[in-house]
C-alpha cells in the first residue's frame, strides 16, 4: 500500500509538471513573460536605427533604437482570448533595402516561453539578427546649403545600386527617367515641411530592375510657395521597393498610407545615405 502511494504521488507530480510547462524547461528558470529583446547590426556597419520588428500572430511592432536594441511586449493574456495565445509565431525583421529576416518565438497562455525557440533563458534572442543590404541608396543635393529666404532651384539626384544579385524598384507618378517625388522633413524627424513632385499630377507608374551597375535618377524643385525656417533638413526620395514574401499584416501595421506619397511614407523602414540640406538664416 505505501508503495501505491509513492507511485501515485509521484505521477501526480508528473502530470502537473506537464500540465504546467508543456514546452519543457524549469519555469523557475526559463517561465515565459510578457516581453523579449534583440539587437539587430546591418552588414554594412551602419546604423540599424528604425528597423522594423513584427511579431505575427498578435500584430505586434516595434523600432529599432539607435544602438540596434528592441523590445518587443505583449498585451495581457485576458486581452489575447480566453487564456492567451499558445504556439510558435515569427518574428520579422524588416528594413525594405535589406533582406528580410525571422526568428522562432514559442509563446504558451499570452507570454513568451523562454529557453525555448530562438530566446535564451533570459528573453533575450540567441544571436543578433544581421540584415544584408541588397540596395544601396544614396542621395546628392545641389545647393547643399542655403540661405533661410532661398527660392531657387534644388536640384536631387539618387543613385541606386544593387549590392545582392538584382533589386526591383517601383517609381509611381512619374516619367521615365525621373524620381517621382520627394519628400523634405527636418533632421532626426518625421516632420514633413514639404513635399515636392518631378511631375505633378503623373499617372504613368515605373518598375526598374535595377543591378550592380548604378542608375541615376534627377528631378528638380524649389521653396517659392515656402521657403525653409533655419535648420537641418534630408531630402527623401520617393519610391517603392518590391520584397517577396513579406506579409501583409506586417505593411498594414506600418499604417494603409506608407507606401503612398505622403508624410506616412516615412513610416516605411529604410536606410539611405546623403540626403542633407541646411538653411541658414
Amino acid at each position: 500500500m505505501k508503495n501505491s502511494l509513492v507511485f501515485i504521488a509521484a505521477f501526480g507530480a508528473l502530470f502537473f509538471s506537464c500540465i504546467e510547462n508543456p514546452f519543457g524547461g524549469d519555469d523557475n528558470i526559463s517561465g515565459g513573460t510578457r516581453s523579449l529583446h534583440g539587437q539587430i547590426n546591418l552588414s554594412n556597419g551602419a546604423s540599424a536605427e528604425g528597423a522594423y520588428v513584427w511579431l505575427e500572430g498578435f500584430n505586434l511592432g516595434a523600432r529599432a533604437n539607435s544602438n540596434g536594441k528592441f523590445t518587443v511586449t505583449l498585451p495581457p493574456a485576458a486581452s489575447q482570448g480566453s487564456s492567451g495565445a499558445t504556439g510558435v509565431f515569427q518574428l520579422y525583421f524588416f528594413l525594405a533595402n535589406y533582406t528580410l529576416k525571422t526568428a522562432a518565438i514559442v509563446t504558451r497562455n499570452g507570454t513568451f516561453v523562454y529557453d525555448q525557440g530562438e530566446l535564451d533563458r533570459n528573453g533575450e534572442l540567441r544571436n543578433a539578427k544581421v540584415l544584408e543590404r541588397f540596395l544601396r541608396i544614396s542621395t546628392q543635393v545641389i545647393p547643399a546649403t542655403v540661405a533661410a529666404s532661398y527660392a531657387g532651384t534644388i536640384n536631387v539626384e539618387t543613385t541606386l545600386e544593387a549590392t545582392i544579385d538584382t533589386a526591383t524598384v517601383v517609381f509611381p507618378n512619374t516619367l521615365a527617367g525621373l524620381l517621382s517625388a520627394v519628400l523634405v522633413r527636418r533632421a532626426g524627424s518625421n516632420e514633413v515641411l514639404g513635399i515636392y513632385e518631378a511631375v505633378p499630377n503623373a499617372e504613368g507608374v515605373e518598375t526598374q530592375r535595377i543591378g550592380r551597375t548604378a542608375v541615376k535618377r534627377s528631378m528638380s524643385f524649389n521653396f517659392l510657395t515656402r521657403p525653409l525656417p533655419p535648420g537641418d533638413y534630408e531630402v527623401v526620395p520617393y519610391f517603392l521597393i518590391r520584397h517577396q514574401q513579406l506579409p501583409a499584416l506586417l505593411m498594414a501595421s506600418l499604417g494603409g498610407n506608407a507606401e503612398q506619397l505622403g508624410p506616412g511614407y516615412l513610416n516605411l523602414p529604410m536606410q539611405r545615405e546623403g540626403g542633407q540640406l541646411g538653411a541658414i538664416g
